[in-house]
């Protein structure tokens, strides 16, 4: 790759939605509380911060998202939070979303007769929206 320089990267998300009525409305509103793990941080980093939002007044729906090599840790702080919500006796709703976002980079060749380049790699990401429900 040293013959080349990127010229233009881009993303493009495709997601398999529910679908019944009520879980396009959860998955398709855009609420503030929005966790994203990633692959090297701490889980009970994670879970602190889904509970605190998930029990602030204010905020009644929190989205938990991971990519790539991140889902397994996002499937189980959301486990360990429903544990600690049932514990707490609070209501809940889980919504959640499968899909993955294409990450496009075009190059561009530095000397004469190279082709343009381009690369697209799929990453798989999990959304789970978890929504404090009347108890």
């Amino acid at each position: 790759m040293d013959h080349y320089t990127l010229a233009d990267a881009s993303e493009t998300e495709v997601a398999f939605r529910p679908t019944t009525a009520s879980a396009t409305a959860a998955l398709t509103t855009a609420p503030a509380a929005l966790v994203t793990v990633g692959e090297n941080g701490k889980i009970k980093n994670y879970v602190g911060a889904a509970l605190k939002l998930l029990t602030a007044s204010s905020t009644a729906t929190v989205r938990i998202r991971g990519d790539g090599a991140a889902i397994n840790k996002t499937v189980t702080v959301t486990e360990i939070v429903k544990r600690r919500l049932a514990a707490d006796q609070l209501a809940f709703s889980q919504e959640n979303e499968l899909g993955w976002t294409a990450h496009s980079e075009t190059y561009t060749p530095n000397k004469p007769r190279l082709d343009t380049l381009k690369a697209t790699r799929n990453v798989p990401f999990l959304l789970v929206v978890l929504q404090r429900t009347a108890a």
